[in-house]
């Protein structure tokens, strides 16, 4: 695995917030102290302009970042599954759900933590269902569906 993922240095604003909306958008980063109450450190305002974006266009992304998907683990948790998660949409769901098999147990946890924060218990649990149906039981998805009933 490598030391350091290879886009390393940003931060995934967007699983803080959610950019669902076309619009204009200020964040910041702000480090607390041990305290929870100290600041430490915060940067400054920075804007992020979200752009409308057709049905069409996200599903030609969503297949392109199948066809891309990292196999190590530093990858997937650094990039490509913080960008699957943004969304959260029921298009990207069957490949997130892909991930509650992988063979790295933070993976398995990063996804089952982002499906939860991300998605409507009614849509969540059907596909959860047929990951079951088609591939088996495995403690993540049974936890992750025992914790939604």
């Amino acid at each position: 695995m490598p030391a350091k993922p290879a886009k390393a240095g940003r931060v995934p604003f967007h699983l803080l917030y959610r950019f669902d909306r076309p619009g204009q958008y200020e964040v910041r980063f702000t480090q607390l102290g041990g305290d929870a109450q100290t600041i430490r450190e915060r940067s400054a305002w920075t804007t992020i302009k979200v752009l409308p974006a057709s049905p069409s266009r996200r599903a030609d992304w969503l297949r392109s970042m199948e066809k891309m998907a990292p196999d190590e683990p530093v990858e997937l948790l650094s990039d490509f599954l913080p960008s699957l998660l943004g969304y959260g949409d029921a298009n990207s769901l069957p490949l997130l759900v892909g991930y509650l098999y992988h063979a790295d147990d933070s993976v398995r946890r990063f996804v089952k933590n982002g499906l939860t924060g991300y998605y409507d218990k009614a849509v969540l649990v059907p596909v959860l269902q047929e990951a079951l149906r088609r591939r088996g039981p495995n403690e993540t998805v049974m936890g992750l569906l025992e914790f939604l009933q």
